[in-house]
């Protein structure tokens, strides 16, 4: 268990860590939408923000 509380990786969202109690390295998150939603935005911000909330879970 992580110091946040989570079995996994900080999102960087608080409402999808609470549905997913964080990112698991045992999943395969997909992130699908039409074109020109955000979805690489999405993914680098949530990268950005988790690895703020805890360097060592993102950086190794």
């Amino acid at each position: 268990m992580q110091a946040s509380g989570l079995s996994g990786a900080h999102t960087g969202y608080t409402n999808l860590n609470q549905f997913t109690d964080g990112w698991q390295t045992t999943d395969l998150i997909v992130v699908a939408a039409r074109p020109s939603v955000g979805k690489t935005a999405f993914t680098l911000d949530s990268i950005r923000k988790g690895a703020k909330a805890d360097p060592k879970q993102y950086m190794g």
